[in-house]
């Protein structure tokens, strides 16, 4: 009776000769289970398998911790997805009532992988950065089930395996074709650091840039030091987990117009130095510093917003840009030298929250800004370069002011109060410049202070101890020049080149004069020294070629090497205690006539009076030792030279001067170790 039943069950689970019953089927199965192993089955694989469903909850289970607990959140996914089209593949077949809901739940689920679980596992590691491994085990996985579910069709001939088959052979064309899709990690070079990826490089030609959100699964939290420098990107468009900006990370990318900058982002120098083409940029509304030369040469940015929470704009940041106004912020504390150099803004209203400012050099447009009551100093360049500012009060709060603070402007009146210090080339180049006032805080004239300035007029007032070195060099424009009595040191160069000067009185009280003093002094006719003065400086009044008189007073010992030369003199009475010319001392004063020597000069230097073409009579004193080479060579016009006893030495071409002239040799023993060439024109010789 069992087997009758059992054979009744297959005639109608197959519909042999009776019309197939999944229901009777179920109830012979029934009868015949006590006895028949395989009725017992069919029994139980009429419901959908508790060993089945313990599996995929241990799976589904073990692929949410995996998730949860590593790096890689697709790995979980990828193995209830392989996991779950293996087991309901397994148990596919032994779901035999077709129209039962064991069936059609178990092909729901193995749908469910393969349409859904599987490609998502994938396309989810895709978005965050990871291709190939999950790629390459989709791949594999496809291959399988393709093949597989192929195998139990023929077999079978069970229309969802085939089904079931050419959804393993579409993702397997999926995979194969997503090894060519460019994702992050082909697209980026990058390297692993404590907090998630630092992109370092792109490996694409394309002109538009989008950073990641992730690159193999890490966060992409910064971008390295000049990573897209050079590279030419239409657009950037940043991701909002980024950290920061390395120095010069898109420095020079020249077709880049607009950039918005994530909040949280920290910015390195030069971020976007040398893009000419950015209009626009949006910083982070938390930035706190603005870093060094931020953009720099970015002519085309017109406008930018800071936000108020930056504290710190550090130096170059916007220098050589095209702003044409700025609003800092109210908690400004450090605004770095050239912050704005080379734009066009107009007008700085400086916070009084400022601590430090830095240089306003080369802003040539700037008419107007404030001195915030917190400072006390400006750096040196402070306003050089400026063309539109006239006029200047420094108040007093400010104590000091730096080198070359006021250099190469248009000024043409600044005040200073009283207790103020300042250092060298103060208005050096200060073109406009005519006369100032100088404060008794300061007994001292620092270095090129007033250079190339267009100062006309100048009294150094009693309480200013010395002149530094250059201070009015170059000063085209001055004529009158007052020294107080008081004044002690004039250093080097400290007045050359004035060439309006015509006359200078240098007092008493003047210890210490330096060289090149009134060097190219062009229109200087007159100069009084002091009495006391025992050296004329080296290049004193060199090329100053009007001048016809100065008071060579009886303490010089030493005129200097071109102390005298090329001026317009045209007598010379040596000082009484003069004992050495040096050389070219009185080189090229070619309206030279006389030269009266004194009784205790010892010694003439090279070139000393070389190319004085009126000079026409020499009588050296008695006390002169030595004429060196060249010492009157050039002078065509002379006629007599007297030369006396305790001449020791008369050098090399000494008096390459007139062939026709007369000299005489008075009772001298020394002449035989003179050069042979003293007197290379054998200009006639007198002895006695």
């Amino acid at each position: 009776m069992i087997e009758e039943n059992y054979k009744k069950a297959v005639n109608y689970e197959y519909g042999l000769d009776v019309k197939k019953d999944y229901r009777e089927a179920l109830k012979y199965y029934k009868l015949a289970s006590k006895e028949n192993s395989h009725a017992r089955k069919k029994v139980i694989y009429s419901h959908f398998s508790v060993i089945e469903a313990i599996l995929l909850l241990i799976v589904l289970i073990m692929g949410i911790i995996i998730d949860l607990k590593i790096t890689f959140p697709w790995v979980g996914l990828f193995l209830i997805g392989i996991s779950f089209t293996g087991i309901t593949l397994f148990y596919m077949k032994k779901y035999w009532i077709l129209t039962g809901y064991a069936n059609i739940l178990n092909t729901v689920i193995l749908f469910l992988a393969l349409v859904v679980i599987l490609p998502y596992s994938v396309i989810k590691p895709y978005l965050n950065g990871i291709t190939w491994i999950p790629v390459v085990l989709l791949f594999s996985a496809a291959i399988f089930i393709f093949l597989s579910a192929l195998v139990l069709f023929f077999v079978d001939r069970n229309k969802t395996l085939l089904v079931v088959s050419i959804i393993g052979f579409l993702m397997l064309m999926g995979s194969i074709i997503s090894f060519g899709i460019k994702t992050p990690d082909k697209l980026f070079n990058f390297k692993k650091v404590d907090e998630g990826i630092v992109i370092t490089g792109y490996r694409s030609s394309g002109k538009k840039l989008k950073i990641p959100n992730k690159i193999s699964g890490y966060d992409v939290v910064g971008i390295d030091d000049n990573a897209f420098s050079e590279w030419q990107f239409e657009e950037v468009i940043l991701n909002n987990k980024l950290k920061y900006l390395g120095s010069y990370a898109f420095k020079n990318n020249r077709a880049l117009k607009k950039i918005v900058i994530p909040d949280g982002v920290v910015l390195g120098y030069g971020v976007f130095s040398g893009n000419h083409s950015l209009e626009e940029i949006v910083l982070p509304s938390d930035l706190k510093k603005i870093p060094y030369a931020l953009c720099s040469g970015c002519f085309s940015l017109n406008e930018v917003e800071i936000p108020s929470s930056v504290t710190i704009i550090q130096e170059e940041a916007f220098m050589n840009t095209g702003l044409t106004k700025i609003k800092l912020p109210e908690n400004l504390v450090y605004l770095g030298g050239d912050a704005f150099s080379q734009t066009k803004i107009e007008t700085l209203n400086l916070p009084n929250s400022l601590e430090y400012l830095g240089k306003l050099s080369n802003m040539p447009f700037l008419k107007s800004f404030n001195f915030p009551t917190s400072l006390n100093a400006l750096p040196s360049g402070f306003l050089l370069g400026n063309k539109e500012i006239k006029e200047l009060v420094i108040p007093f709060h400010i104590k000091y002011i730096g080198s070359y603070a006021f250099s190469k402007t248009n000024l043409e009146t600044v005040v200073l109060h009283d207790e103020i210090f300042y250092e060298e080339g103060l208005f050096f180049q200060a073109e406009h410049l005519k006369q100032f006032t100088f404060p008794r805080s300061m007994d001292y004239i620092p270095k090129e202070m007033f250079s190339f300035s267009g100062i006309e007029e100048v009294c150094i007032p009693k309480f200013i101890n010395s002149v530094g070195i250059n201070a009015f060099a170059y000063a085209k424009s001055l004529k009158t020049l007052t020294l107080e009595e008081g004044v002690k040191l004039l250093e080097s160069g400290a007045f050359m080149y004035t060439e309006s000067l015509t006359s200078v009185e240098i007092p008493e009280s003047v210890i210490m004069m330096g060289s090149d003093l009134f060097k190219g002094a062009a229109k200087l006719e007159s100069i009084k020294i002091p009495s006391h003065t025992t050296k004329i400086p080296d290049r004193f009044l060199e090329d100053a070629y009007l001048l016809r008189e100065i008071n060579l007073v009886d303490n010089i010992k030493v005129i200097g090497k071109a102390g005298l030369k090329n001026t317009s003199l045209t007598s010379v009475i040596l000082p009484k205690e003069l004992e050495t010319i040096e050389d070219y001392g009185f080189f090229g004063n070619k309206k030279l006539i006389s030269v009266t020597f004194n009784d205790k000069l010892k010694t003439i230097k090279t070139h000393s009076f070389g190319s004085n073409t009126s000079l026409k009579i020499l009588d050296f004193p008695l006390s002169l030792e030595k004429i060196d080479d060249y010492s009157f060579n050039g002078c065509n016009n002379l006629e007599y030279v007297s030369i006396k006893e305790n001449v020791k030495m008369v050098g090399y071409w000494a008096f390459r001067s007139n062939p026709n002239m007369i000299i005489y040799i008075t009772n001298n023993s020394y002449i035989d170790d003179w050069s042979r060439e003293w007197n290379p024109f054998s200009a006639q010789i007198l002895q006695n």
